[in-house]
């Protein structure tokens, strides 16, 4: 950044100036601007923006421009006084009235913008702990069907499914259309999919979450373990 001299806020005025002659002849001239009602200091502002170093680059305007606004206004509300009458009767109920609604009004911006913050947390609260609910029930499913298939005539697919019906319906909130699906083969794979609940202008998020386990079989992989070992001392031997 280069340094901020005052031949610098000197050639930054003259340019503005300019942009403001300018934009009042394009106010005056073309009627389609007339018919918007756009002021000529906004058109300055455009064309100082197209054309100035955050642009095209045309304009040879300080990077400081964008600070003058901020200083000259505080300039504009503390010389308000000085051109205003003298205070007659009555003056005084209308100021405290004034007064009164703009605390009002900033106090109600305040409080909107903190509800929304809540109900976004909330809103995330609810994804967060739904999900890892979601989450733990799809394994402890998953785990309850892999242990049935250990059984000769076990049915892992239907336990599973039934244990994930039992743990869907309680435990988690906020959340809507719920389903889940079973999977069998060498693993057991259970899947629930939900709805958020709808915020924010039925804004909502799609939920998933699965957990998984094998079916293992105790006696099989002990004769395994021992016909290894046995091949493995044969062999040593």
């Amino acid at each position: 950044m280069t340094d901020f001299t005052p031949w610098t806020l000197f050639v930054d005025t003259g340019i503005i100036s300019v942009l403001l002659l300018l934009g009042k002849l394009m106010r005056v001239k073309i009627r389609f601007i007339q018919r918007l009602f756009i002021p000529p200091s906004l058109l300055a502002g455009f064309i100082g923006l197209s054309l100035g170093p955050h642009g095209f680059g045309i304009i040879p305007l300080s990077t400081q421009t964008g600070t003058y606004a901020g200083i000259l206004i505080a300039f504009i509300f503390g010389a308000l006084p000085l051109i205003s009458q003298k205070a007659a009767k009555g003056d005084a109920d209308n100021i405290g009235s004034m007064w009164t609604y703009s605390q009002a009004g900033m106090l109600l911006q305040w409080a909107f913008g903190g509800l929304l913050v809540l109900m976004g947390v909330l809103y995330l609260s609810f994804f967060v702990h739904n999900r890892a609910w979601l989450t733990a029930a799809a394994c402890e499913s998953a785990l309850t069907g892999s242990m049935e298939g250990i059984r000769k005539d076990g049915q892992s697919q239907e336990a599973a499914a039934v244990r994930s019906r039992e743990l869907g319906n309680v435990g988690f909130f906020g959340a809507e259309n719920l389903t889940g699906q079973v999977k069998n083969g060498k693993e057991i794979k259970v899947t629930y999919t939900a709805d958020t609940i709808s915020g924010f202008g039925g804004f909502r998020w799609k939920l998933t979450a699965e957990g998984s386990s094998r079916v293992i079989r105790p006696v099989e992989w002990i004769r395994k373990i021992r016909a290894a070992s046995e091949v493995i001392e044969e062999i040593g031997g």
